[in-house]
């Protein structure tokens, strides 16, 4: 996670910097990013997981892991909304910056997965590269964290070739970018949730589609709103970084 933090912040300078938008206090970024992302993740964790505590100490044990993407996101999104508000810093263009870092640092931190053993997939004969220590000999398991690390390294360097018109030769209007990957993450995270075979949360709909389903599906239409408000806002205004 830190790993994670570090360089993601390091490619937002670079990406606010090329783009020539300005810079949020990165000390601030830092602050803002990591406590709401930690305590959105936790706390979500704790709502899908709740048979897993039993006192204030188990809910501060973050060392013994414990986190849920979809509640670190929100978190920390809202909470760098607030921010970039009252700073009177441009949104969705520094938004757009922070795509890449997002996805390269979620990259990482799908490896930290894989090495923790956690959000792993259903047994499969298709490929014998990933296994449990305690699953029985012969026993392989589709390596999800894995799956989804190569996804994210593929859509990070793409959103950072889109936001530096290396693909399409000019700019596209801030914020459809960050709706366009949350998008595409929210898709991708929807199909590979059915090869996933980790506790998902303890319940699942009447379509017996998990929580993180649910909350992609979710996301999903949160990102076409945005694709459709900034296209038709900006178009309407200039194309300003708002």
């Amino acid at each position: 996670m830190l790993l994670a933090l570090l360089l993601g912040i390091w490619l937002f300078k670079i990406n606010c910097r090329k783009t020539g938008i300005t810079c949020p206090d990165l000390v601030d970024l830092m602050l803002i990013l990591s406590i709401c992302g930690i305590a959105g993740a936790r706390i979500l964790y704790i709502v899908l997981f709740p048979h897993q505590f039993s006192s204030f100490a188990d809910y501060a044990a973050l060392h013994e892991g414990g986190l849920v993407f979809f509640g670190g996101f929100a978190a920390a999104a809202v909470g760098l909304l607030i921010y970039l508000r009252r700073k009177k810093l441009p949104v969705a263009a520094t938004f757009d910056c922070l795509i890449p870092p997002l996805a390269f640092g979620h990259a990482i931190g799908r490896l930290g997965c894989l090495l923790n053993n956690c959000c792993y997939g259903a047994a499969t004969d298709m490929i014998s590269i990933y296994r449990l220590p305690e699953d029985p000999p012969g026993c392989y398991r589709h390596p999800t964290q894995l799956y989804e690390s190569i996804f994210l390294v593929a859509a990070g360097a793409v959103s950072n070739l889109l936001l530096h018109k290396k693909i399409t030769g000019q700019r596209l209007r801030p914020g459809i970018l960050s709706g366009l990957y949350l998008a595409a993450y929210s898709l991708w995270r929807f199909l590979i949730e059915f090869w996933r075979d980790d506790d998902r949360g303890g319940f699942y709909t009447a379509m017996h589609l998990s929580p993180s389903q649910l909350g992609a599906t979710v996301l999903m239409a949160i990102a076409c709103l945005v694709v459709v408000y900034c296209y038709n806002y900006n178009a309407g205004s200039g194309d300003k970084n708002k």
